[in-house]
């Protein structure tokens, strides 16, 4: 199946039946509108940092560290002696779940910068006649108007260009304006920074104008793709380092010792 870069503009808009002189009429658009959703990010419901530490502790391996630290300050008070290790173990935990939290929040951060790339309003054709549309309300087959300083409010493929100039660097880390080109054709793999008979959401137009069709919409955009990586994928924690560097089997070893030390000294008090 061929991806939208590779098909020209009339097989684009035949596939979304649409048309670039009229656009959709307003009660396809509402019947799509319906089907696809709204042209936003999915909402993440917000934890309170409180709830977000005491998730953390269900984790299996903070698990074991709570358990080989409890067992060691027991046996270092049972001894009188030897506190350092349940006090590096218990220092351990803490600075996991600072960090597994601390990532947490980056995540969180980094998803609300992403929502923020969206632009009050866009130039849509409906029923023949340009009007401004809140971006949340655009659909695939919707057919867009771009000039320079516009951010591109949803993945589109390009119908016509003039001089057309976006900045990329968002979703490719190009510092460079990306040229862009309607009547290019392209075909097989081709990078995300490669694509230039199309425009991604989130986007900002540095030069010229343009008219595309919209593709991609809400989480299924490029940039929409990255905002579901974040919100979906767990971070991974650091793994636990004991005393003796190899997590919490130093830990358990050190309790095994001072178990056998105690055993040597009940059945010889003389020693």
């Amino acid at each position: 199946m061929k991806e939208n870069y590779e098909k020209n503009p009339q097989e684009i808009l035949n596939e979304l039946e649409t048309s670039q002189e009229s656009g959709l009429s307003e009660a396809a658009a509402a019947a799509r509108l319906e089907e696809y959703g709204k042209n936003v990010f999915e909402a993440q419901k917000k934890q309170k940092l409180i709830y977000k530490i005491l998730a953390q502790f269900k984790d299996v391996s903070v698990i074991i560290l709570m358990i080989a630290g409890v067992l060691s300050l027991a046996m270092a008070i049972a001894e009188g002696s030897g506190f350092v290790e349940p006090i590096v173990v218990f220092a351990v935990i803490a600075m996991n779940v600072t960090l597994a939290v601390t990532q947490e929040r980056s995540a969180e951060n980094a998803l609300e910068a992403l929502r923020s790339l969206s632009s009050p309003v866009c130039r849509v054709l409906r029923d023949g006649a340009v009007q401004e549309l809140d971006p949340s309300l655009l659909v695939p087959g919707d057919v867009i108007l771009l000039k320079t300083g516009d951010l591109v409010p949803a993945d589109a493929r390009l119908l016509r260009s003039e001089s057309l100039a976006v900045d990329e660097s968002s979703l490719t880390g190009e510092s460079v304006p990306a040229e862009k080109d309607a009547s290019a054709r392209l075909s097989g793999e081709v990078a995300l920074g490669d694509r230039v008979n199309m425009v991604f959401s989130g986007c900002l137009v540095t030069a010229g104008n343009a008219a595309a069709v919209v593709t991609d919409t809400g989480m299924r955009t490029q940039i929409g793709k990255i905002a579901k990586f974040l919100k979906d994928t767990k971070q991974k924690k650091t793994p636990p380092a004991g005393p003796s560097g190899q997590g919490g089997q130093g830990d358990q070893r050190a309790c095994r010792r001072r178990r056998h030390r105690a055993a040597r000294g009940g059945a010889h008090p003389g020693a």
